[in-house]
Formats: C-alpha cells, structure tokens, sequence
C-alpha cells in the first residue's frame, strides 16, 4: 500500500516535471513540421548517442521545424503530444534495439504513437527487431503488426540483416522496408586523440541480453595485462541539455584504452567512431554480430564467437595508438538522401 502511494507521488512528480518542460519544447509553429519521439532520458549513453546522431541528420535535410519529445515525456503527456502534431507533420521514432518483446515499455510507446497517428507520414529509425519465441513474444508480433496495418504510411529501418529479413518476412504492409546501419556510426571521433592508449577496457552486460559469461573473459586475458572496467549504462538521468557532454566524456574513455572487450553494440560502435581496437561479443538478440557486419572492414574491430578464442584474436587485432573512421560521411549521405525521399515521397 505504501510502496504504490510512494509511486504515485513519484509519477505525479515526474508528470509536473515533464509538462513544464514540454512547454518548452512545444513551440507553437505550423504544420509541416518533424518530429522526432522516443529519445532517452535514462542513463543508456548509447541510446543518448543514437538521438544525437539522428539529430544531427534530421537538422540537416530539412529547413522546417524539428521537435524532439522525450519517451518519457510523451508517455507521461500524451494528451499534450497529441493536440500538438497535426496530421501533416512527419513522425520520426528513435532507433535503437527496443522493438519486440524484451522490452515492454518501450515497444508499448510505439505501438501507441503507430495507432494514435495513423494518419501521419511515421519513420522508424534503425531499430533491431526481436521477438522471442513464445507466448510473450508471439503476443507482441501480432500487436505490431496490427498497428502497422492502420497505418499505410510507416516506414521501417532495420539496423541489421536479421532484423531486415524479419521485417520482410513478417512486415509487408509497411509503406517500405530499408537496411541501413545502426546510426551512430554516422559520427565520427577518431581525429585529434590527444589520449595516450594502455590497457584492457572491459565494457560488458549486466541484463538480461547477456550471453557470455564474465569469468570466462577475464579467465582468457593475459594476467600480465592491465585491466579496467567501465559501462555505457550509468545509474542517474541523463538530460538533452547534457547528453553531448556525457557522451564525449564517455568516448574520451574509450581513446585512452589500448583494446576495449566488450559484448555491448554501442560499446563496439563507440571504438569504431573513436579508431579504438576492440573485440566484440554477441548479445542475445544477436545485434552486435547483425551490426558488425557494417564495419566488418575496420581492420581495428574483430567479432569473437567463442570466448576460448580471446586471446588468438588479441594477438591477431591491429593495436595502434590512431585508426582513421572512415564510414561515418557515407553512411551519413546515404540516410539522409533516403529520408528525403520518404518525405518527399
């Protein structure tokens, strides 16, 4: 009784909070305008990376208004969110790996934005798509794919080719279907490392998308090495006003190490953008090896299958103090050459 009195307070908090700082954010302007919902405010830095990226290229092809709407802000006000889009703005959901059945919140607010606005142009950036094999899993697909049946205008990335072939397979009536890399690697800070590399950073799951034990990475690391820990999930709130500067302090991080190990894809992708050597792991949704696949070419990125093999891929990887990222303008060109299509289209 108390601990549900004790949360209602805490949501009634939160809902001040977020009405106050909607109005911010809601600007009055006119139709025609983008809108992007669904950025974070929780304490997953690679999601807070996502909404940059996706930030920085949506600014970039457009002269009309971009608006950005927090998840939580917009399952908190909703009725605000809903009076605000008209039916000619454009809908822009963050990408990311949270479509399917491993977590629910998130995919509810989806599934609510595709039916609430089932008349509006909506653009699902690079999402991962999973759902599990069971009854859970079985139930969300055919929420989903109900919803995109009300709405003849959806688009849908797909961030890998298991989760493009999925959405083939399962997602026919979306207006299109298209492949396209996770986002951040849209971004590039590989140039002007001042940071001198030593050690071993290890960057490795917690949650329930963990796969591969942790004593038997650090049971195949040379003991001779120098090893240190670090997470892309931090335990507070992260605000729009701050993220960057979390960010580039987290990537700052990720330039002193001489190799980062790691099973998390932001993990990967934050030493891709930043030309730091690492070996990476699967997860349970298997997006890390679906996503390795787009810089497979990266001669300072390896993915490793079996944990036994740690240190044959150590011995094989190219450790240098500076590796030039040199995908981030090409995958960049070619998102947003496709994103103007869709709304032009």
């Amino acid at each position: 009784m108390i601990k549900n009195s004790i949360k209602k307070v805490i949501k009634f908090i939160k809902k001040i909070n977020a009405t106050f700082k909607l109005k911010k954010i809601l600007t009055k302007t006119n139709a025609n305008k983008l809108v992007l919902i669904g950025s974070p405010l929780h304490g997953n830095i690679g999601d807070h990376a996502i909404s940059i990226a996706e930030m920085d290229f949506i600014k970039e092809i457009t002269n009309k208004t971009v608006i950005e709407i927090p998840g939580e802000y917009y399952n908190l006000c909703t009725k605000k969110v809903i009076n605000y889009i008209q039916k000619n703005d454009i809908i822009f959901i963050t990408g990311g790996g949270f479509i399917g059945s491993l977590w629910p919140n998130e995919q509810a607010m989806v599934l609510d934005i595709i039916t609430r606005f089932s008349n509006n142009k909506i653009i699902i950036l690079p999402q991962t798509y999973f759902f599990e094999n069971n009854d859970f899993g079985n139930s969300q697909l055919i929420l989903f794919k109900e919803a995109l049946k009300r709405n003849k205008n959806i688009y849908l990335f797909a961030r890998e080719q298991n989760s493009y072939d999925f959405c083939l397979k399962n997602f026919n009536c979306a207006k299109q279907i298209c492949l396209f890399p996770d986002v951040v690697l849209t971004l590039n800070y590989s140039f002007n490392n001042k940071y001198i590399r030593k050690g071993i950073l290890l960057v490795l799951r917690g949650d329930k998308e963990r796969v591969i034990d942790k004593n038997l990475i650090n049971n195949s690391i040379d003991e001779n090495k120098q090893v240190s820990s670090t997470t892309t999930v931090i335990n507070k709130a992260i605000s729009l006003k701050n993220r960057k500067k979390v960010f580039e302090n987290k990537l700052n991080e990720f330039k002193t190490a001489e190799l980062v190990i790691t099973d998390r894809l932001h993990a990967m992708i934050f030493c891709a953008i930043t030309g730091t050597p690492c070996i990476a792991f699967d997860n349970s949704s298997k997006k890390v090896s679906g996503v390795y696949q787009w810089i497979k070419s990266l001669d300072y990125i390896k993915f490793c299958d079996d944990p036994a093999k740690l240190n044959k891929y150590i011995s094989k990887i190219n450790i240098v103090s500076k590796n030039e990222y040199k995908l981030s303008q090409k995958y960049k060109n070619e998102i947003t050459q496709t994103i103007r299509e869709f709304i032009n289209d």
